[in-house]
């Protein structure tokens, strides 16, 4: 079995929109795409600064009915500790 040959037929190539207007990329798909470019570059420890704490997220904690801290409630799902 040759598993390097693929089992289908790729499709045709696309020869454009038959819309004017939609051959040329608009501006805010042009932004948008450089920003997740430019996002997708950043370091692992670049994009975790970026994003939300979970103590930006949890305002209040009940596990099973009793008051818990967010850090417990991180550490209870991340690791399965109950």
């Amino acid at each position: 079995m040759d598993r390097n040959t693929p089992k289908f037929e790729p499709p045709t190539a696309l020869e454009g929109s038959q819309y004017r207007e939609r051959l040329t990329l608009r501006e805010d798909f042009l932004k948008t795409e450089q920003l997740t470019e430019n996002l997708a570059s950043l370091a692992e420890s670049q994009k975790i600064d970026c994003g939300f704490k979970s103590s930006d997220l949890i305002v209040d904690c009940l596990y099973n009915g009793k008051p818990c801290s967010v850090e417990q409630l991180v550490e209870m799902f991340a690791f399965g500790v109950a």
